[in-house]
């Protein structure tokens, strides 16, 4: 699908006087009034925008200068759609003003339809004893990993939720803000600990209490990314401590003593 911003401007501004407007349906609305995630219904289609408020002088220095959330976002969800990865098709970024919200960013996608997520998902097929269908989600998972990797890619935000499953069980990634591809990528292991330690902790999330399984999945994603031992005592380590602040918070009692 070609688009252009020409052709969404009408309804962005529409929406953005009136978060009732026709023509647009909001799919997530970020906190601290940083932007949004929408649809839009056009002629020829529907797309998703997402957008970013540029609200200070930090925030116009690093649109100026192109390091802006909303400019690396656009450059890693190309660089990814065009290696090959299952990603939504990435259409246009593009700069502009609107009256009250001053500058904001814009990056525009393909619309994948009605998607489940990724913990809801899993959820799903727990409840329902689909073990197959489990353990095909989970090797799509890592194939995905794996392919980020090869890119020299490391995303803090690796984890389920940003795995979608559209209506044909196509299995596809999203939300690229956290991604980074560093010059010294051989260096960063205490990025790529995080990066499987997020992947790991959601999937814990979503299968809870059957911690079993997690620990199954954990086997396979150290035999298929050859995972040194160093790197996976510090993914232990630093879920230990996420999990203890997490249980804190919500008294749920994930466990926390898990061995890799």
């Amino acid at each position: 699908m070609k688009i252009c911003f020409a052709e969404i401007e009408p309804l962005l501004n529409r929406y953005l006087r009136d978060d009732a407007a026709s023509g647009v349906e909001t799919i997530h609305t970020r906190s601290g009034e940083r932007g949004g995630l929408l649809r839009l219904f056009l002629s020829g289609g529907s797309v998703v925008v997402k957008f970013w408020r540029i609200r200070n002088i930090k925030e116009r220095f690093k649109a100026v200068t192109h390091i802006s959330n909303g400019r690396r976002e656009w450059r890693m969800h190309r660089l990814i759609h065009r290696a090959g990865v299952k990603v939504a098709e990435p259409l246009f970024f593009s700069r502009f003003f609107m009256p009250g919200l001053g500058p904001c960013e814009i990056m525009a996608i393909e619309d994948v339809g009605e998607v489940e997520s990724g913990v809801a998902y899993l959820k799903r097929l727990i409840t329902t004893g689909l073990d197959s269908e489990i353990t095909s989600f989970e090797d799509r998972m890592i194939d995905t990993t794996i392919e980020l990797l090869e890119l020299k890619i490391l995303d803090m935000d690796n984890q389920l939720n940003n795995f979608l499953i559209d209506s044909t069980g196509r299995v596809i990634r999203v939300d690229f803000e956290c991604a980074r591809r560093p010059c010294c990528f051989a260096l960063r292991r205490r990025k790529y600990a995080t990066m499987l330690e997020r992947l790991l902790r959601s999937h814990l999330h979503a299968a809870y209490p059957e911690i079993e399984r997690t620990k199954r999945f954990m086997a396979r994603v150290a035999t298929r990314l050859s995972v040194p031992t160093d790197i996976r005592q510090m993914v232990i380590d630093i879920s230990a401590k996420e999990l203890t602040k997490e249980n804190k918070q919500s008294g749920i009692g994930y466990a926390s003593n898990l061995e890799w």
